[in-house]
């Protein structure tokens, strides 16, 4: 499913947030923004009609739980300098091994005459958004991924929010290949879940900061949640770690 928005400074920013990886992607405002992302998942209740399945709720930012900074930092590395492409992504503690292509935009003229903004999304593997740092180079390697359609490759990370005990924590790793050979080792300091769909102005231009470029190597992943649905956003943040 495709998803519009107008054109304008930060469109091709915000829209990887508010599509990747969804079944039915919600427009998000094309107004640059201004402010970090505020909340974070903190408590749990159950969904209702399904007492053992429980709901993470979305509420202040919590200053030592899940979604929270690492305590210890990843050990820094030298990121590289060339520029190449990343061809597979492998999540261990996920049992996840998808292939991954390069995704890019186009632009479409509406029926009232309205030009916007279409995002590729990748059927069957993860994108890495052209827009974004190379695999293994300083800046924001963004990557995206369905998780209930056309593949579902990044199903496990969006079923994994449900589980009592998660299994991708801070602390664990990330795997990118590259088409040169290098093999890239990520590791996880934070995940974010976030509302998108019907969320307000605010909280929509607070998400779309996951996607700006960074001093150092990070690796965003987005996925949507939950499983048959995308009204949230799963957020995964991870340093550049070990490079092969």
């Amino acid at each position: 499913m495709k998803s519009k928005f107008s054109l304008g400074i930060a469109c091709v920013v915000m829209i990887a947030v508010a599509l990747a990886g969804c079944g039915r992607p919600t427009p998000a405002p094309t107004t640059a923004p201004t402010a970090a992302p505020t909340t974070a998942p903190t408590t749990m209740e159950t969904r209702p009609g399904a007492t053992d399945t429980p709901v993470p709720q979305i509420t202040a930012a919590p200053t030592a739980t899940a979604g929270a900074e690492a305590l210890t930092p990843p050990v820094p590395v030298t990121p590289l300098t060339e520029s190449v492409q990343a061809t597979r992504l492998v999540i261990p503690a996920l049992a996840l091994d998808v292939p991954v292509t390069e995704v890019g935009w186009r632009i479409v003229t509406a029926a009232d005459g309205q030009r916007t903004t279409e995002w590729e999304i990748a059927d069957n593997a993860a994108g890495h958004h052209i827009n974004s740092a190379a695999p293994g180079t300083v800046g924001n390697v963004v990557v995206s991924g369905h998780n209930n359609i056309k593949g579902k490759v990044f199903e496990a990370i969006s079923l994994d929010v449900d589980r009592p005990t998660p299994r991708l924590t801070p602390g664990s790793d990330v795997e990118l290949y590259t088409s040169n050979g290098r093999h890239l080792i990520y590791r996880v300091t934070k995940i974010d879940l976030v509302p998108e769909t019907g969320a307000p102005l605010a909280q929509r231009l607070a998400n779309a900061r996951y996607l700006e470029q960074t001093p150092d190597a990070t690796l965003t992943l987005i996925t949507c949640w939950p499983s048959f649905g995308n009204t949230h956003r799963v957020i995964v943040i991870a340093k550049l770690a070990v490079v092969l």
